[in-house]
């Protein structure tokens, strides 16, 4: 699977205010992209304008080579799972039917049959190991496994990326790293993700690209060496140091 999100020069105002300024960056497929920056820097809004969910301008941004302007909601909606910050279901609805609701793109365009949905489902169930939370009602379950049950929504839909709006946030460690398992098998599969991700440490264990974000604009990204200490100190405006753990590298701020 090969493709890419391409875009250049986003620019997004709200209420007056220049929020994103000429934002350029790439997503591709087989890759975890995380964006890395201060509160307010811009990042749910660039994500937000990616997916057309709020109004940009003077940008170009195409998905696998076509223009989003040419791809409708729906169209989008099967290429794209997007797994928003701090999402809660309105109605108290068992697991397995949250998890359904990902496969409405592909029946709105009469593109999958009842099998189909039911084996996409049950993949997605598996992948984040909640098959035992099938019958579950929502306000019966924790915060930590409603967080996999909402992935396995965006999962079932079987995208080509995944959009994720600070997915660990809240979690206990093993369920972000049940999640982070997740994510990488996805990528592994030839899926594309990008996520907004705070905590440093994690974000270096679950990426192979990285975007930093201050003020509006993209100042660095490429490869792991992009987290580096003289980069994350200046968009963080704290020094920060940086130690190796079992392979692993762990990010702290002095």
């Amino acid at each position: 699977m090969t493709g890419s999100i391409i875009a250049s020069g986003i620019s997004v105002s709200l209420g007056g205010r220049d929020i994103i300024h000429k934002a350029d960056i790439k997503i591709a497929k087989s890759e975890i992209t995380i964006l890395i920056g201060p509160n307010g820097a811009g990042k749910s809004t660039l994500m937000k304008a990616l997916l057309g969910l709020v109004e940009s301008g003077g940008d170009r941004v195409t998905f696998d080579g076509i223009k989003r302007h040419d791809i409708t909601l729906t169209q989008l909606a099967v290429q794209i799972g997007y797994l928003g910050q701090n999402t809660k279901p309105e109605w108290n609805m068992n697991v397995e039917d949250l998890v359904s609701l990902g496969r409405l793109p592909h029946q709105e365009l009469g593109i999958s049959s009842k099998s189909q949905d039911q084996a996409a489902i049950n993949a997605a169930l598996n992948a984040l190991e909640i098959q035992h939370l099938r019958k579950r009602k929502i306000e019966a379950i924790s915060g930590g496994e409603l967080a996999l049950v909402l992935l396995a929504r965006v999962l079932a839909g079987k995208p080509k990326y995944v959009f994720a709006d600070e997915p660990l946030n809240h979690l206990d460690v093993a369920h972000q790293i049940q999640l982070i398992k997740a994510l990488q098998v996805f990528c592994k599969n030839g899926g594309g993700v990008f996520a907004i991700v705070h905590d440093l440490t994690m974000a270096a264990r679950l990426g192979n690209k990285f975007a930093l974000m201050a003020n509006g604009k993209i100042v660095a990204n490429g490869d792991r060496q992009v987290l580096n200490t003289q980069n994350l100190s200046e968009i963080f405006g704290v020094e920060i140091a940086t130690a190796k753990f079992n392979g692993q590298t762990i990010f702290v701020p002095k």
